[in-house]
């Protein structure tokens, strides 16, 4: 997510665990109904509060969607797309997330699934794009499809800042909807894809040449 390290923020109360920063989206709308009104009640909040305005000035960020099957392969499109200068969102790496999925509390089964989808929704309010990872273990995801039609479903987005990586044994052709977006068949392509999607954002800094020895 752009704008804030969110691991900064694990060990603040669930309502403050946000900053109040305009820069990030959902986040005045996190800290006033956050402690206030249940998780269902604040999804339904933070859903209604759109994606803005792009700025041209705003730091890409990518949002990788993947079964936790794939973790590792997620991990390693996160870090490629970090070290071609985009900021990064991946469920296994925010600890707000861990901290729920480990402890339930008092919160129903219902409640508890819904606290999950806030944090995931701040996530996908606060990337630019975002990146399914498509393999053998995705059909049945519940949650990729979400992921993916949120960041599309951005007002004005073009269809290139939403994409599907097909590992080895994705289903070809993927699923008409991810047919909307770009289709990467392969590591070349993401590569052509994060070069070309990170030049959209000149007024940002570009990552660091690659020291030589």
């Amino acid at each position: 997510m752009p704008s804030y390290d969110y691991t900064q923020f694990e060990d603040m109360e669930w309502g403050e665990r946000y900053p109040a920063d305009p820069a990030i989206v959902g986040a005045s709308v996190w800290r006033e109904f956050a402690d206030v009104v249940s998780p269902e009640e604040l999804l339904r909040q933070l859903q209604a509060v759109g994606f803005g305005t792009l700025r041209q000035n705003q730091k890409p960020c990518v949002f990788v969607s993947h079964r936790l099957a794939d973790v590792a392969r997620a991990k390693s499109l996160a870090s490629a797309a970090r070290a071609a200068g985009f900021d990064k969102w991946l469920d296994v790496e925010d600890p707000n997330l861990q901290t729920l999925s480990k402890v339930t509390g008092p919160l129903s089964l219902a409640a508890h699934a819904a606290a999950i989808a806030c944090v995931i929704e701040m996530g996908l309010l606060n990337s630019t794009h975002v990146l399914a990872l498509l393999s053998v273990n995705s059909p049945g995801s519940a949650w990729i499809p979400y992921e993916y039609g949120r960041v599309k479903d951005r007002r004005n987005i073009t269809t290139d800042q939403a994409a599907c990586f097909l590992d080895p044994g994705a289903p070809q052709p993927p699923a008409e909807y991810f047919c909307l977006g770009t289709s990467l068949p392969h590591d070349q392509a993401f590569q052509v894809w994060l070069a070309s999607e990170r030049a959209k954002f000149p007024a940002t800094a570009s990552p660091a040449p690659a020291r030589t020895s």
